[in-house]
């Protein structure tokens, strides 16, 4: 969560870490189209311009592709 806040246009993003006694599980994330939850194992992508975006693990894994940089 400090990396999104650190990071983020959209000020006082805070997640959901814990709940009743339980390992943080999810995180509740503002994005230009509300609230959005990531979960345990899920992605949370930047843009670059500030804005964040929870991608679900199984989604991820379709859609994206890895890209090895060349030096």
């Amino acid at each position: 969560m400090s990396w999104i806040n650190r990071y983020s246009n959209l000020r006082g993003i805070v997640g959901q870490t814990a709940i009743r006694g339980r390992a943080g599980e999810y995180v509740d994330i503002q994005t230009p189209e509300g609230m959005q939850r990531a979960g345990l194992g899920d992605y949370v992508l930047h843009d670059g311009a500030g804005e964040f975006w929870p991608v679900p693990k199984s989604i991820f894994a379709r859609r994206y592709t890895e890209v090895v940089l060349m030096a």
